[in-house]
């Protein structure tokens, strides 16, 4: 069996949302899911069918795929606040809120974060 990579796995959920066919492939009826409906398929063949490695994610900023074993972050509310999530004004309340929210790479959790904060800036302003 061939050693997936997060490009793999990504076609596969580009390929249940309606995407392109590997070459020499034809569906009479190929699967338009939703990213969600296709990352539950991805996620049942990882958990219970154990065909997909557990360590492919979906990142919650970019909607892309990745390895776990060598990229990406997952917020982890037991865990102590750390100087990188202090400078960018979080608290530890945030982390809580926010448990379990799976990153690509810092860029995008970054991004959340910047957007959770502009998110809660207007809400605040439309209140006034």
């Amino acid at each position: 069996m061939k050693d997936l990579e997060s490009e793999d796995v990504q076609e596969f959920i580009d390929m249940l949302m309606g995407g392109d066919l590997p070459d020499g492939w034809e569906l009479s009826h190929q699967p338009k899911l939703s990213l969600e409906e296709a990352f539950g398929v991805v996620y049942y063949l990882q958990e219970e069918m154990h065909l997909i490695p557990e360590r492919f994610e979906l990142c919650c900023v970019c909607d892309r795929i990745y390895d776990t074993d060598c990229q990406g972050h997952t917020i982890d509310a037991t865990d102590n606040m750390d100087e990188w999530h202090r400078e960018l004004g979080l608290e530890e309340q945030d982390l809580t809120d926010h448990d379990g929210q799976r990153f690509c790479s810092e860029e995008c959790e970054i991004k959340f974060w910047r957007d959770k904060k502009r998110s809660a800036s207007d809400k605040s302003e439309q209140a006034e």
